[in-house]
């Protein structure tokens, strides 16, 4: 696919932005990122590279930072083997992973891979957050974790079944509150263009970089039950893509569902590092917050991905 392949290398001209590529054979279409480092892909990667994992591991660290690469199995046992067919990425803690009906032939491997998802580890230090799509399997179109998520919105191919559409949007609005969750049909005079179950929107479309982007990099995170000690210490790391300075970092809290009270960060001499310590909390206080940066030219972000409608959130115990 020379023409596909020539893609990053015209968009690179066109960013005015470092080019590099790696001997490595991967479609798109079987790698989904958190943002964070971790990756996820099934097996396809390891056999498209004469089973060569080490070798597959190594490149994708060296060109791609993923110190993390998750590789499973193909659930769905379709010729085309694409992560994007059976699960979404949505969040750096939060996976959507299709569900089959008990009696599919298939089910017993999609909740294989839905647990073994769920029981790894996020850049957060807690497991993911699991999410499930319902859908009918067989020749009924329902290619909804094959989805565009972009600048708060989530497009969402539309399957064959009304209820099974309606339940597959609901899903996307309850992993990403604040989102403006989009579904859209296929179409074409032939219908050879409408979607299919192994090709959607993800696999038809891609996300170009923001270069203006402020990326928080939030690792310690508090996070479910938290033993009593004397403070909780909230470390995140700020970066202006732009290079711009900071004009603002907060963090916002709200101790035991009370009104959320905003403190600035406090910047680690001249780093990108900033910190917040929560001190006095007693026994069963229940604290959420998120963190807010926004640089000189009023470039904005939100961590966690939905800010207050999904706060990060720990009880004492």
């Amino acid at each position: 696919r020379t023409e596909q392949n020539a893609v990053p290398s015209k968009l690179a001209t066109y960013f005015n932005i470092p080019y590099d590529s790696m001997s490595l054979t991967h479609t798109g279409g079987n790698l989904m990122q958190d943002g964070r480092g971790t990756a996820f892909s099934d097996d396809l990667v390891i056999q498209e590279n004469n089973n060569n994992e080490a070798r597959v591991r190594s490149l994708m660290k060296t060109y791609t930072g993923t110190d993390n690469y998750v590789i499973t199995i193909d659930p769905q046992g379709d010729y085309i083997a694409h992560i994007d067919c059976w699960g979404k990425i949505v969040a750096p803690d939060k996976i959507i992973v299709a569900k089959l009906p008990k009696t599919n032939a298939r089910y017993q491997y999609y909740e294989k891979v839905a647990n073994e998802l769920a029981n790894t580890k996020c850049i957060y230090g807690h497991n993911y957050r699991g999410y499930r799509i319902e859908e009918r399997g067989g020749s009924t179109v329902a290619p909804y974790t094959n989805s565009l998520i972009a600048n708060g919105h989530v497009y969402m191919p539309l399957g064959s079944n009304a209820s099974y559409n309606e339940r597959a949007l609901n899903v996307y609005k309850e992993a990403l509150p604040g989102y403006d969750v989009v579904g859209l049909q296929g179409f074409s005079s032939s219908n050879q263009n409408a979607f299919l179950n192994t090709d959607a929107l993800h696999c038809r479309t891609h996300e170009v970089p923001d270069q203006n982007m402020v990326f928080i990099d939030s690792r310690d995170v508090n996070y479910g039950n938290v033993p009593l000690k004397d403070r909780y210490v909230v470390k995140t790391n700020v970066i202006s893509y732009a290079n711009n300075e900071m004009s603002e970092v907060n963090i916002h809290y709200s101790i035991n569902d009370s009104e959320y009270i905003t403190y600035p960060m406090n910047q680690y001499e001249e780093t990108t590092n900033y910190t917040f310590a929560f001190n006095n909390l007693k026994s069963g206080d229940d604290v959420k917050y998120y963190i807010e940066a926004t640089d000189a030219n009023n470039n904005y972000n939100v961590d966690p991905t939905c800010g207050k409608l999904d706060p990060h959130h720990f009880v004492i115990e």
